[in-house]
Order: structure tokens, then C-alpha cells, then sequence
């Protein structure tokens, strides 16, 4: 695959996508679907979020939340904070130790 398919591929995706957007209530709507949409189309969550700063338009640290949020991304969340939690557990065991 080229580059230039790739991008004619993610083009596709992106037009697919802001119509899944358009055609939902975002009153009401929850944006799993539109953003495991894009995750089955390897999106990552910047790109994710990129999407919905771009298309929805709504601010980054709203998109931000609605990602993190997410069911989609739930399983990559928890493993950011459990990576989070032990780098906290790891920097406070050095501190006592350079005392």
C-alpha cells in the first residue's frame, strides 16, 4: 500500500465519519459508536480527538474527556493509569532513597 492510498483511505474514513456525525443527535447521542468507528479504522485517540476538535467542533480538552471517558477506549485507559500509578510509586520509592 502508498502513502497516497493511505491517505485517500483515511480521506474516506473521515468523510464515512462526519456523516455518522451528522446524522446524531449530539444532544443525546453517545459518541461511542462514531469514535469506535474510527478506532476499527486505526485511529489512535490524538487522531480521535483531532476529529472531534475538527468536525464536531468542540474544544480539545472537551474532546479530550469524551475520549478518555469512552468504552472504547476504556481497556487503553486503564492501562495508562496503571502505568501513571506505578511511575508516581517508582519516583517517591527513589526520593526516600536519596535520603
Amino acid at each position: 500500500m502508498t502513502i497516497s492510498s493511505n491517505i485517500q483511505d483515511k480521506s474516506m474514513v473521515v468523510s464515512e465519519a462526519q456523516r455518522l456525525l451528522k446524522e446524531s443527535d449530539s444532544a443525546t447521542a453517545s459518541y461511542d459508536p462514531l469514535l469506535g468507528f474510527l478506532r476499527a479504522h486505526h485511529f489512535n485517540r490524538l487522531e480521535s480527538m483531532r476529529f472531534l476538535v475538527e468536525s464536531a467542533p468542540m474544544r480539545l480538552a472537551d474532546a479530550k474527556r469524551i475520549i478518555y471517558e469512552s468504552s472504547v477506549w476504556r481497556d487503553l485507559h486503564q492501562k495508562d493509569m496503571e502505568l501513571q500509578t506505578s511511575l508516581v510509586n517508582s519516583l517517591e520509592l527513589l526520593g526516600r532513597e536519596d535520603r
